[in-house]
């Protein structure tokens, strides 16, 4: 954030609110309420409180430390409107207050301008020895923060605030200020009034007025007022200086308006007191009194600052000139021991001075001595030459009787006649300067009363020729005078014709702000009816329509050849909807012509006997039309219309406006006509989308009956030969059994056969028990393998296992296709995870080698392996000698729907299946090598416990 910021600038700030949000829009509010501190109290304090409960309804915690940043900011704007209306105290306390919460949230510049405004402070109130450090500390912080242009500001502003007592150190630091640095207005500004000091302080008016009006310039278009009026009151005060008595008047007056409206006491009190001394120089004595004794009302509130000491002096000097020397001594003698305490050592120089002019008019000679020894104490340890020759003159006119010591190196026969000669030689000391006659008729008066009358004849044409010069520097000067007050002028007429310049340009820029914050909004409808409405909306804020109209280009009705024709999509006339209405292309109506040509119709009827405005019976009469065609490219989109009751009611600017709609309408139109066909493209999309979706579940479900239709084949083949030995154990055991009781029906029953029988029996039932056994074991092996490859049934389990079962189940179709899966699974592998689907990623790689890579041949190997990889993983291999799979197609196989088989019994759904199972259930990633003639190897790896469902990946 700036110091401070032009004009021009802020009010395209003031444009950003509309749009903006939240902590946004918080950030813009303290920005103005910053940027408005100097030039307007109250709207800078309507911001403020804007800006406070913006920040309070923020409830970003993300933004919790900026919140404490933007909220220190208020508070320091409310700092300093105290100070400016004179609350010292209270601004104090806040801007001490700002500065701990610019700390705790780290922002080093809001530090550095807390620390600032402190020093502002104290300067009001006259603690001038506590400035230099307040000000040190915000030097060492902005350095800190690296913020150049408020180093190069403050250093600017301290010369200003040095050259009271040190003018010349200010002026030899003003000629080695950096160059690049004194563009930033701020700096420019604070340069500028420190020049014009010092050129003023220098007996150089002329100069100082082009510096203290370009610092008068820089500070309005920054809002700093009350630095504008100050630099105002300086000018004023050289071109009194100059003579120009009017001039000066004339802008004092001017500043006094601006600072009655800003009711700020400090700038009321100094455009008052500048007023008085005005009045004052120009013998009007009692109106001098008035404005001094209003400004020492206004300065009463800055008890020891600098601007009452000033007014306090002013006044004084008014009791000197009005011939009261008893109240000027008392005021001086009161200033005396106040500016002493308050350590002004330049305003203590000018006290002493005319304290003992006006302790020696009353009589008081011992007193006017002492004040005026002490005066020539103080200018020579300021080193102020012009302010010791003052002094010794003062001292000159001290009686013999003053008491006054006898310097040790005097050698002149009077102590008047030493002091002179004394300021004679300091003039001397001084390159191109002039002594004032007075001097010169002292010195004649000293001679003469020492009996040197030469010496006294020659001082007397000193004087004289002194007096001449004088004379001729106030002819000089009221030339100069003229020729700036006519360079001000000029200046002024620049000014104006650069603010009109200036305040076109915004105008400009705010419109087309506007007209970009509508095309935005209008091109973000996607449907007709809004579009139109928001249209209207615009059109009725911006213009003046009691018309609007929009009509759409629309082909002839079918059967019907011509151009086509106009049908009204949207019309409102005086707050009412217009009932529709078809117009043909090539019809007399304006719209149809604006249509045909396709360019931008305006027409203005007179106001007197006009019965053609109203075109259409129980419309309103219009005398203001404007049409302009909705052109997307080549293409025309329709008509708009606005019509107003007023005579000339469009200008260049509703033009301008008008165009920009059109084309905004014409824009929103064609996205809205283009959004609709993408909508219908996107519902059939999608609908081919479900439909695919179903094909793809279909196919699913058909691999999974299919795996389901080959676990059944291989489970009849595994229980056919258990089932079949049973069979054929129980019909020998029948047919013996029958045998053994027709033997024992006959009688002819032998003990060997009884024997044989029983074991024969014996042997058969183990047999039977055998082929049982194996039979129900297998039942069970494939109820729990058909449970697994039909559920996604979470467990723990054998991996060997599961893989046996998986083999078995295929080992029909492997016998019958003639090849062998020789298994190598370390059998304490045990997997918390799904073994139906891993069963599936097995059994499809066994049958996708079967099919693909063993296809027109016989005698295929496969080889399924398994082994721990680390702790938590396995490693699962699948290899294959058979043709190997083609590079182009590696990386396609795990795609859906991709099969080199297609419409030979190839679904291109097994690996992707498997792809998936392995990947969003299994945790786990596949990959495949291959190379033509070699075979395929496969790798599955597999953590040891499945993640839960949704976080694999």
């Amino acid at each position: 954030m700036e110091l401070f910021l032009p004009k021009i600038e802020l009010l395209a700030l003031e444009q950003q609110l509309p749009s903006q949000s939240g902590i946004a829009r918080a950030r813009t509010l303290v920005a103005l309420a910053w940027y408005w501190r100097q030039s307007n109290s109250r709207q800078a304090m309507y911001w403020v409180e804007e800006g406070e409960r913006c920040l309070q309804a923020s409830v970003e915690p993300a933004q919790a430390v900026e919140k404490i940043r933007l909220a220190a900011r208020l508070l320091l704007v409310r700092a300093e409107t105290k100070q400016l209306a004179a609350e010292l105290e209270v601004a104090l306390q806040m801007a001490l207050d700002a500065a701990a919460q610019f700390e705790t949230c780290q922002d080093m510049v809001g530090l550095g301008d807390a620390y600032w405004l402190q020093g502002q402070v104290l300067e009001d109130s006259g603690q001038h020895g506590q400035i230099k450090l307040i000000l040190d500390a915000a030097q060492a912080v902005y350095l800190a923060a690296g913020d150049k242009a408020r180093q190069d500001a403050l250093q600017a502003r301290r010369l200003t605030m040095a050259v009271f007592s040190d003018p010349v150190a200010v002026a030899a630091a003003l000629e080695t200020f950096p160059l690049d640095q004194q563009g930033q207005l701020p700096v420019a500004f604070w340069l500028s009034s420190t020049r014009g000091l010092c050129a003023a302080m220098a007996g150089d008016p002329a100069a100082s007025i082009k510096h203290f009006l370009r610092a008068h310039e820089i500070a309005l278009d920054i809002g700093q007022l009350r630095r504008a009026l100050v630099a105002g009151s300086n000018a004023a005060e050289s071109f009194l200086r100059l003579g120009d008595l009017d001039t000066a008047l004339a802008m004092h007056e001017r500043d006094l308006l601006l600072a009655r409206e800003l009711g700020w006491p400090v700038s009321l009190g100094l455009c008052l007191g500048k007023i008085g001394t005005a009045m004052r120089q120009l013998g009007r004595y009692a109106e001098a009194r008035t404005f001094l004794l209003e400004s020492t009302k206004q300065m009463a509130l800055l008890p020891g600052s600098r601007n009452q000491a000033q007014i306090m002096i002013d006044l004084a000097d008014l009791e000197l000139a009005d011939g009261r020397y008893a109240s000027a001594a008392q005021a001086f003698t009161d200033l005396a021991a106040q500016l002493d305490l308050k350590l002004s050592p330049d305003l203590l120089l000018l006290v002493q001075c005319s304290r003992a002019a006006a302790l020696l008019k009353v009589g008081h000679k011992q007193a006017a001595g002492e004040a005026a020894m002490a005066a020539l104490g103080l200018a020579a340890t300021l080193g102020d030459v012009l302010g010791e020759m003052k002094a010794l003159q003062v001292l000159a006119q001290m009686p013999d009787d003053a008491g006054l010591p006898y310097p040790d190196d005097m050698h002149e026969p009077s102590l008047a006649l030493h002091y002179l000669r004394r300021a004679e030689a300091l003039a001397a000391t001084i390159k191109g300067y002039e002594p004032a006659p007075d001097l010169w008729q002292q010195l004649a008066a000293a001679e003469a009363k020492a009996g040197n009358y030469k010496s006294a004849y020659e001082y007397g044409l000193a004087a004289q020729s002194a007096y001449r010069k004088v004379q001729t520097v106030a002819v000089q000067q009221r030339a100069v005078a003229m020729q700036v007050k006519h360079e001000l002028e000029q200046a002024q007429a620049e000014t104006v014709l650069h603010q009109q310049a200036a305040e076109a340009l915004r105008e400009t820029t705010t419109t087309l702000e506007i007209l970009g914050v509508m095309g935005r909004e209008i091109t973000a409808c996607l449907q007709a009816e809004s579009i139109f409405q928001t249209l209207y909306r615009h059109v009725d804020q911006l213009l003046d329509a009691a018309s609007f109209v929009v009509f759409m280009a629309e082909p002839p009705p079918a059967g019907m050849a011509g151009p086509g024709q106009l049908a009204l999509a949207y019309g409102v006339e005086g707050g009412e909807q217009l009932e529709p209405k078809i117009l043909v292309m090539d019809g007399d109506s304006v719209l149809a012509r604006c249509a045909r040509d396709r360019e931008e119709l305006l027409i203005n009827l007179e106001s007197e006997g006009s019965d053609g405005a109203s075109l259409v019976p129980g419309t309103l009469v219009t005398l203001s039309l404007l049409f302009g065609p909705l052109l997307a490219g080549d293409r025309l989109l329709g008509v708009m219309s606005i019509q107003s009751t007023h005579p000339h009611a469009y200008g260049d600017r509703e033009r301008f406006i008008f165009k920009a709609l059109c084309a905004y309408g014409a824009i929103a139109l064609d996205n809205a006509a283009a959004y609709a066909l993408t909508e219908a493209a996107q519902q059939q999309t999608h609908a081919a989308l479900m439909e695919l979706r179903q094909m793809q579940r279909d196919l699913i479900e058909r691999e999974k009956l299919a795996a389901l239709g080959s676990l059944v084949a291989g489970v009849a083949h595994e229980l056919n030969t258990p089932i079949g030995n049973s069979l054929l154990v129980a019909s020998t055991l029948r047919d013996s059994s029958q045998d053994f009781l027709t033997e024992l029906a006959q009688g002819g029953l032998r003990k060997s056969q009884l024997e044989q029988y029983c074991r024969s029996t014996q042997e058969s039932s183990s047999l039977l028990m055998r082929s049982l056994e194996k039979a129900a074991e297998l039942v069970s092996g494939f109820k729990q393998l058909a449970v697994d490859q039909t559920s996604d049934r979470r467990r723990p389990f054998s991996l060997q296992q599961t893989c046996e079962e998986v083999a078995l189940t295929l080992a029909h179709v492997l016998t019958r296709a003639g090849h062998s899966l020789t298994m190598e699974v370390d059998e304490d592998l045990a997997l918390d995870s799904y073994p139906g689907p891993l069963g599936q990623v097995i059994s499809n790689l066994i049958i996708n080698a079967t099919l693909h890579g063993f296809d027109g041949r016989q005698g295929g190997k496969m080889r399924l392996s398994a082994h721990a990889q680390g702790a938590q993983q396995v490693l699962l291999s699948f290899d294959d000698d058979g043709h190997g799979i083609a590079a182009e197609h590696l990386s396609k196989i795990f795609e859906p729907f991709f099969t080199t088989r297609l419409g030979q019994g190839g679904s291109g759904l097994g690996l992707h299946i498997s792809y998936n199972i392995v990947r969003n259930l299994l945790g786990g990633s596949i990959s495949v090598s291959s190379r033509i003639g070699r075979g395929t190897h496969f790798e599955i790896l597999l953590p040891l416990v499945a993640p839960a469902l949704g976080e694999a990946v």
